[in-house]
């Protein structure tokens, strides 16, 4: 028997952009009023590229083009953590996502290990398969990148356990006499991003938890409550223990007080349009599910495997863009103000989720004029789910 998940025991992310173009010491203050706030962590993500195609940047895409010189320029997420746990002294510090392929998992462990110090322990280290845009233009490929990943989270438990150079055979990973040094302050928790059945599996076998993105790829509540459900079968099956096993979402939203800011993003904005015809569902083919959403892209098109954004045409581009609906757009994210964003997250809570990060693209739809509005709002819900 599993305890019930309560607001109580759900821990609060927001997340920093972390795009160059902004100092990168402005996680400093931002982290500061997350913890003053009392909001749990700062999370910031791992993107070496764009993530949405480089043809469609400019003023009449984003408001923050006007400041940003594109929309593929990005921190190094642990360092930028790192310095606000130099700022701090209660905020979890956490990466969602990283990929076992860029870094192997030794080096992901030891920036693991860091944070987690940093924290008091109070942080989550996300790793996925990673996608075709952040590895394939860099060299590195996808191919096995399960395997790769399986690896990944057992040489994690056996970085973490062993006290003296150990060996190690797997599917991709061979260590011989590895060790990165005993000692030992928090044990970093270190969860599996994804949401294919081989994903799953592994984060029941190995993981701290298990993270997803809604509503990218959970869009109904029934079926992200199924998938809990039959997680907590398969932890029990491999002998652990549910109620220590971290349920994870990221949260797409707009979050706005102004419901006619809100409708005229939706109408108007390219960034969302884009947005929605790439990310509003992970596999493009669950539109479908939607009786009132006509595909804008090809049914196999999931952008983990397809998208390479500076390799889109101006034309290709606009082709989707024209076919994006409006009912499209609206579905890709949880848009309203604080109560309204709060109350539909709190069902994902009920459904067993007790870990919720925030990725607002307010700022981004809005202007960065709106950021320090858009931290407050995310700190509202923030409170408002605790309450």
């Amino acid at each position: 028997m599993t305890k019930e998940t309560t607001v109580s025991n759900v821990q609060t992310a927001v997340w920093f952009p972390g795009v160059r173009g902004v100092p990168a010491k402005s996680i400093i203050p931002y982290a500061q009023r997350l913890e003053q706030a009392g909001v749990d962590q700062v999370f910031t993500w791992d993107f070496l590229t764009g993530i949405l195609p480089r043809v469609a940047w400019g003023e009449s895409f984003s408001p923050v083009a006007n400041v940003l010189p594109d929309g593929d320029s990005f921190y190094d997420p642990f360092t930028l953590l790192g310095l606000a746990g130099g700022a701090t002294e209660s905020l979890g510090l956490s990466v969602s996502a990283t990929n076992g392929i860029r870094n192997g998992p030794a080096e992901i462990m030891r920036m693991a290990m860091t944070i987690a110090d940093a924290s008091q322990g109070n942080s989550v280290v996300c790793v996925g398969v990673g996608e075709k845009q952040n590895t394939v233009p860099f060299g590195y490929s996808r191919k096995e990148g399960l395997a790769r990943l399986e690896d990944h989270f057992r040489l994690y438990q056996l970085l973490w356990e062993k006290t003296e150079p150990f060996s190690f055979e797997g599917n991709f990973w061979h260590f011989r006499n590895a060790y990165i040094g005993g000692a030992r302050t928090h044990r970093p928790r270190m969860l599996v991003a994804g949401a294919g059945p081989r994903a799953l599996d592994i984060a029941a076998r190995y993981a701290d938890g298990w993270l997803t993105v809604v509503p990218a790829a959970f869009a109904h509540i029934e079926h992200y409550a199924q998938t809990v459900r039959d997680m907590k079968v398969a932890l029990e099956k491999y002998g652990r223990d549910p109620d220590d096993f971290i349920f994870a979402i990221e949260a797409i939203a707009l979050i706005h007080e102004d419901r006619a800011a809100i409708d005229k993003a939706i109408d108007h904005s390219e960034f969302v349009t884009s947005f929605a015809s790439i990310y509003g569902r992970m596999a493009h083919a669950e539109w479908e599910l939607e009786p009132d959403v006509e595909l804008a892209r090809p049914r196999d098109y999931n952008y983990t495997l397809h998208l390479l954004p500076n390799e889109v045409t101006r034309e290709e581009n606009d082709a989707v863009m024209a076919r994006v609906s409006r009912a499209m757009k609206s579905r890709s994210f949880v848009h309203g103000n604080a109560r309204q964003v709060a109350d539909h997250w709190l069902t994902y809570i009920n459904a067993g989720a007790t870990w919720v990060g925030f990725l607002d693209f307010a700022p981004f739809v809005f202007g960065l004029d709106e950021a320090g509005a858009c931290l407050e709002r995310n700190i509202d819900v923030c409170t408002l789910l605790k309450a």
